[in-house]
């Protein structure tokens, strides 16, 4: 029984990228890549994540997220990404708190990220959402330095600049 249900996601999965589904491509491309750093990997990625980019909203917005790898990729390579104008705590912050903005409802009480943040901080039950979270972890100062990187991210996302984000 749990074989068949497996083996009827991986067809359906299978089927949406044959239908050119790119949440469906990006989720793909990034299992395979998790273990290689080359040039065409980031270059790939950075293309499946664009194209993420440009289909936002009107794809599933949830999907938004599965660019992060891609824009921090970028900002590895290329000292000049806007990514690297803050801190990394700062850095972390606000691309956390953009994918709140982007996508509200993967930021609620019940969202994936919420749960597993306070389980692995023991603070469950004090925070109602992702960007309060974040609000309490955060220094005043990491939290106002994360505002510029959250703004900047959200506006290349609703602008479709992908050459900001990735290039």
């Amino acid at each position: 029984m749990q074989s068949d249900a497996f083996e009827l996601s991986q067809a359906m999965k299978h089927r949406a990228i044959e239908l050119g589904s790119p949440s469906e491509t990006m989720r793909l491309k990034l299992a395979t890549s998790a273990q290689k750093t080359d040039e065409a990997t980031a270059e790939d990625l950075a293309g499946a994540s664009c194209n993420l980019v440009i289909q936002y909203p009107s794809g599933t917005p949830s999907a938004i997220r599965l660019i992060t790898p891609a824009m921090r990729l970028s900002a590895y390579a290329r000292p000049s990404h806007f990514l690297n104008a803050a801190s990394i705590a700062a850095m972390n912050v606000g691309v956390n708190l953009a994918m709140c903005d982007l996508d509200p409802e993967g930021c609620s009480q019940y969202s994936n990220f919420i749960g597993s943040a306070c389980v692995q901080s023991g603070k469950c039950g004090i925070y109602a959402n992702e960007i309060e979270f974040w609000k309490g972890e955060s220094t005043p100062a990491v939290w106002d330095e994360a505002q510029k990187i959250r703004k900047q991210v959200t506006s290349a996302v609703r602008s479709a600049d992908c050459s900001a984000l990735f290039r």
